[in-house]
């Protein structure tokens, strides 16, 4: 019988053992791995009549990793404000800036200001009219915060972001704006600044956060406070609201070590001007060579004026401006396949691609 007692006691005092073991094992180490979770994905917990809620927080502590990398930049000593800039790279002597083209193009002088309201005279280093990049210096002793470069592959419709800027004027440096992933790959066709002609960039990604004259160049953030990509644009039409677009980051990082060197970056070139067809009889689709460089690639491949080219690769082109999209997709140096169109007979070539002068 006291055998018997002393298991039937152990029975009972197991279960309870173990009921206090979970209890300690669930706070020394569940609870704090469940509060990493949820200060990772921005959600924190508040405490309401003894009910707990899980909300999105505010975005202050992802703003506070940007905000004072973000710049303002103005051109010629201009009193308004001309776009937004921000630090992505310091070294031993200077900081680096990047912002967009369009901003830049047709400055004598560019000076930035920043956060604090310090200014600083910049030099442009180099830029690209085509991803409408452009890549500027300071002194490094005017850099307080580097901005994190993100990876905007990872994006999904629906994600939080936000901008920093300096829409209208000076006055309103340092502007945030909020909103969400509207759209991905948008092939963009606008007209920017001094441009004359539309001219498609990229594929862009579509926001609802307001961007404004004056907010080109910043940066897209998301919700971990690091940048995504850099607004350039909204359709200004007067029954479009919220849409604005911005250059995927990823687009841009690539090429950022050939625009620091001052250096022009290397887009392929057959040798020849295309222009859209007006009207083309039987509906053919694609771009008319108006020219062909002696001695080019596309010379040596017998290409002719009045031939149309219809594909590069197994990609359709519709107009001169899906040709240099498609086009630019390739470097110098790739063996590509067009599909053109002379006299109605279908012929194909092999090309192998140059590099612009």
């Amino acid at each position: 019988m006291k055998n018997k007692l002393k298991l039937n006691k152990k029975e009972y005092i197991h279960p309870i053992i173990s009921f206090f073991i979970g209890i300690i094992f669930t706070f020394i180490i569940i609870i704090p791995i469940a509060q990493v979770f949820l200060l990772k994905n921005n959600l924190t917990i508040n405490i309401k009549n003894k009910t707990k809620i899980y909300e999105k927080s505010s975005l202050s502590n992802s703003i506070k990793k940007i905000y004072d990398s973000v710049i303002s930049i103005e051109l010629d000593n201009n009193n308004s404000s001309s776009g937004t800039g921000f630090i992505y790279k310091t070294d031993n002597k200077y900081a680096y800036i990047l912002t967009n083209e369009h901003v830049i193009n047709s400055a004598k002088k560019i000076e930035v200001i920043f956060s604090n309201k310090k200014e600083a005279k910049a030099k442009l280093l180099g830029s690209d009219a085509y991803l409408d990049i452009a890549v500027l210096r300071i002194d490094k002793k005017y850099s307080s915060l580097v901005a994190t470069l993100g990876n905007s592959n990872n994006l999904n419709l629906g994600d939080t972001i936000f901008t920093v800027g300096t829409p209208v004027d000076i006055e309103y440096q340092g502007t945030i704006t909020s909103g969400i992933i509207s759209g991905k790959d948008r092939k963009v066709k606008a007209n920017i600044n001094n441009y004359s002609e539309e001219k498609e960039i990229m594929d862009m990604i579509q926001i609802d956060s307001p961007i404004n004259s004056g907010n080109s160049g910043g940066p897209l953030v998301n919700i971990n406070g690091e940048v995504v990509g850099i607004c350039t644009l909204k359709i200004s039409e007067q029954d479009v609201e919220s849409m604005g677009f911005a250059i995927p980051i990823n687009n841009i990082k690539k090429y950022l070590k050939t625009l620091e060197k001052g250096k022009n970056i290397a887009w392929p070139t057959m040798g020849i001007e295309v222009e859209d067809l007006n009207n083309y009889e039987e509906n053919i689709k694609g771009v008319k060579i108006t020219k062909v460089e002696k001695n080019s690639v596309g010379d040596k491949a017998n290409l002719e004026e009045g031939d149309i080219i219809t594909k590069i690769g197994n990609k359709k082109i519709t107009d001169s401006l899906t040709y240099i999209y498609e086009l630019y997709k390739y470097k110098a140096g790739n063996n590509i396949e067009i599909s053109y169109i002379r006299n109605k007979n279908k012929k194909t070539c092999k090309i192998t691609l140059a590099s612009h002068k």
